[in-house]
C-alpha cells in the first residue's frame, strides 16, 4: 500500500511560536492540508471538566481563531483544526473561524455516558437516569428533532438510544456529518446565508457559547493585529 499524503500538525504554546511554526512548516512542508493541534498559552490548561476534558473558553476561542487566521494569511494550506466539534455548536464554531475539516471522538465518549447530539443543538441525557453531570432535559423541540432524526438508528428504532451506547455513537455521529454538510453547503451560498444560521442555533444556545458566537462575529472578518505580526 502507498503513503498517502502526509498532513503536518502545528503546536504552539505563545503567539509568537504560532507563527514561528506556521512559517517554519509552510516553507519546508509538501502538502495541502495541515492540521492544527495544541495552540496554548499557560492558563489553557488550568480547568479540565469531566473525563479531563477541556473545556470550551473564551480563551481557547481566541486562541484557535488567531490560530487560523495565521494559516490563511500566510500560506495556501488547508486546515484541519484537530479534536474539536463533538457538538454541532463546537463544530459550528470551527467551520465559521475558517477551517476545512475537524474531527473528534467525543460523539463515542458522550454515547458511553449516555448522551446524544440533536441537530442543530449540543447533547442530551437519555441514560438511565444515573448520571451525576451535564443532565438536560428535553423540550418539545427536542422531541420533535429526534422524531425528525434520518440516522440509520432513529429510522429503525430510536428507543434504542436510551438502551445501547454503540447506537448513541451512530446517531451522534450522523448529527456531526450532518451539521458539516449544512455548514459547507451555507457558506456556499455565501457567508450571510451561513450567519442567519448560526444566530438561529446560538441564539438557543448557553450563555457561553451566545459570548463565543458574538466574539467570532466580530472579529472573523478582521486581519491580524499588528502586534501579532
Amino acid at each position: 500500500m502507498r503513503l498517502k499524503e502526509i498532513v503536518p500538525v502545528i503546536h504552539a504554546w505563545n503567539y509568537e511560536s504560532l507563527r514561528e511554526n506556521v512559517l517554519w512548516v509552510y516553507r519546508h512542508a509538501n502538502a495541502s492540508y495541515v492540521a492544527l493541534g495544541v495552540v496554548a498559552l499557560p492558563t489553557f490548561t488550568s480547568y479540565s471538566g469531566h473525563f479531563n476534558d477541556r473545556q470550551p473558553s473564551l480563551t481557547l476561542i481566541k486562541l484557535l481563531s488567531l490560530a487560523v487566521k495565521m494559516v490563511s494569511s500566510y500560506t495556501s494550506f488547508k486546515i484541519h483544526l484537530m479534536g474539536f466539534g463533538s457538538s454541532p455548536l463546537t463544530l459550528h464554531l470551527a467551520y465559521y473561524m475558517g477551517v476545512d475539516s475537524t474531527d473528534t471522538t467525543g460523539y463515542r465518549r458522550k454515547a458511553a455516558y449516555g448522551k446524544i447530539v440533536l441537530l442543530g443543538t449540543g447533547e442530551r441525557y437519555v441514560g438511565r437516569g444515573d448520571a451525576k453531570f451535564g443532565i438536560s432535559k428535553f423540550s418539545s423541540r427536542d422531541r420533535h428533532l429526534l422524531m425528525e432524526c434520518g440516522c440509520p438508528i432513529c429510522k429503525v428504532d430510536r428507543g434504542l438510544l436510551w438502551n445501547n451506547w454503540i447506537a448513541r455513537a451512530i446517531h451522534n455521529k450522523y448529527v456531526l456529518e450532518m451539521e458539516a454538510v449544512k455548514a459547507r453547503q451555507l457558506m456556499e451560498y455565501g457567508l450571510e446565508h451561513y450567519e442567519e444560521y448560526l444566530n438561529s442555533i446560538f441564539l438557543r444556545s448557553s450563555s457561553n457559547f451566545k459570548a463565543y458566537w458574538r466574539f467570532l462575529r466580530r472579529t472573523v472578518k478582521q486581519t491580524i493585529p499588528d502586534m501579532f505580526l
